[in-house]
């Protein structure tokens, strides 16, 4: 079989799991890492940097574990949010087969959401736009359904999460400035009170069926919020004529 060598300063396994993580990790993004510290090119590191918009010092080899780590980390949490990676799976920063196949499976939803947005408008392309300002990054029309991870991937993964997020927010759910990735208790919970405000299983899961949950809320909303400012306008015109 092919064996794959790497070179631990300390040569203290158990102290390095996680730069043995990061350095598997950083083969399943497409890099091929030396087999000594820091492992990738200056090059490389200002890649990394600019496409995950994260600030790395090349010359900390620790930040440089972290930062692949808490990327794959976001990935997991991500999709299970999203109902793709099983909650039973350890959110450890590893690149698994059961990820790969998460990975795979939002891919093609991904897909299948972005060409239907793209031909008409959608009930929460309001929320996007405001994400895609937030994140400042460029919304993907099509993902390859590989199961690989790419910077697009990553961004796409937040973008969704975060513009559901806004949703339920407008909607009494939470708030926008939550972080999904580090208080994962608090916005599951969210989920889980807009769902069961909604008479249905409140699972804490932002799948298809909650999604459509949150389209037909979000459109009573909208429509609430015009008749509200209808009738506020009227109240003005109303007043000035009876001045």
């Amino acid at each position: 079989p092919n064996l794959t060598c790497i070179q631990l300063p300390s040569g203290d396994y158990e102290n390095e799991i996680d730069t043995i993580k990061a350095k598997v990790n950083l083969e399943h993004l497409g890099y091929n890492p030396s087999l000594s510290p820091p492992y990738l090119s200056d090059k490389e590191i200002l890649e990394i940097s600019v496409d995950y918009h994260v600030d790395i010092d090349d010359r900390n080899e620790l930040e440089i574990t972290e930062i692949i780590l808490n990327v794959v980390k976001q990935i997991q949490v991500g999709l299970k949010h999203l109902g793709f990676f099983p909650w039973m799976c350890n959110v450890d920063g590893l690149v698994t087969p059961a990820l790969k196949i998460s990975i795979k499976r939002f891919q093609s939803t991904y897909n299948s959401y972005t060409q239907n947005s793209f031909e008409g408008p959608q009930i929460l392309d309001k929320h996007l736009e405001k994400c895609i300002k937030l994140l400042g990054i460029e919304r993907a029309r099509k993902l390859p359904e590989d199961g690989n991870i790419t910077a697009q991937k990553y961004h796409a993964i937040r973008l969704r999460i975060l513009t559901l997020q806004y949703c339920l927010a407008d909607l009494g759910f939470g708030d926008r400035t939550l972080d999904w990735y580090k208080d994962q208790d608090t916005f599951n919970n969210n989920v889980k009170k807009f769902q069961k405000s909604s008479g249905k299983l409140h699972d804490g899961l932002l799948n298809d069926r909650t999604l459509k949950l949150l389209e037909v809320a979000i459109k009573t909303y909208k429509k609430n919020l015009h008749v509200k400012s209808k009738n506020n306008n009227n109240n003005i015109v109303n007043y000035k004529k009876k001045k």
